[in-house]
């Protein structure tokens, strides 16, 4: 692949007008609420500036992070009630639970009119370019996956047959709980969370998103050594393998699933 054009890239003189390392030498005293605002506030972003109209938006709510990247940007959340049987893990399909999930079905199909007519859609269009049209049997969590939303990959929702056996239904969710959590590529978000977030801060999981952020809704890039230099790199025997741990967790870390975790509820 041929490398960028130098104008593809932000100068230096960009970066350093706003980037400190330093001003994100909080994040080593900030509890879970912290942290799961602050996570919550950037998966947003990322979401909003996935659609071109939202840019002029999302550069204003950054220039705020650009100013003190530990500010809240007010984003919230609002929590479902749910069914009065619901555990922390296992929760009741309820109306409102259908009709979001109804709602996110649309919208990242882009989809409108009622029910009906909605579901008729779904059977003819493609989760990819080029796919074959979609089987009208396929889960409806299926449909999420490829979007980040607040379902994605965190929680599916099943038809149970309450005439089985415990023993068979409890064979039965094993497997199928196998299958899923491999074909949804979902990661067991428990453990100690002081732990992780002192691995986070010390890893530099969120000033390397906001710099990639930074890039993406600025139409350009910012190269590898330039990366490690501001993230403190620049001496260590190996700065490759940290950018590149970082490029692969970094996404799944600022997430609404990790949102979650960090609240100790599902979605």
């Amino acid at each position: 692949m041929a490398r960028p054009k130098k104008t593809a890239y932000i100068s230096d003189s960009d970066l350093s007008s706003w980037f400190k390392l330093g001003n994100y030498a909080g994040l080593a005293i900030a509890n879970r609420q912290k942290w799961a605002q602050l996570i919550l506030d950037r998966a947003n972003l990322r979401l909003l500036a996935k659609d071109p109209e939202n840019l002029g938006s999302v550069r204003t709510l950054f220039e705020k992070l650009e100013k003190d990247p530990l500010c809240e940007l007010g984003f919230t959340y609002q929590w479902k009630s749910g069914h009065r049987l619901d555990t922390g893990s296992v929760r009741s399909l309820t109306v409102s639970r259908m009709v979001w999930l109804l709602d996110e079905v649309a919208a990242q199909q882009e989809l409108v009119g009622d029910v009906l007519e909605m579901f008729e859609a779904i059977h003819t269009v493609s989760l990819e370019p080029g796919m074959e049209p979609q089987d009208p049997n396929i889960a409806i969590d299926e449909l999420l996956l490829p979007h980040e939303n607040s379902f994605s990959g965190s929680f599916a929702h099943l038809a149970v047959d309450l005439r089985a056996t415990d023993q068979q239904i409890k064979s039965d969710l094993r497997k199928w709980l196998a299958s899923w959590r491999k074909h949804a590529d979902a990661k067991v978000m428990g453990g100690d969370y002081t732990t992780k977030m002192s691995r986070w801060h010390q890893s530099r999981v969120l000033p390397y998103f906001d710099l990639r952020l930074y890039a993406d809704i600025r139409g350009q890039q910012i190269s590898r050594e330039k990366f490690a230099q501001l993230l403190g790199f620049a001496d260590h025997p190996s700065p490759k393998d940290l950018l590149d741990q970082l490029s692969k967790t970094a996404g799944r870390i600022i997430s609404f699933h990790t949102f979650h975790a960090l609240h100790g509820r599902p979605t």
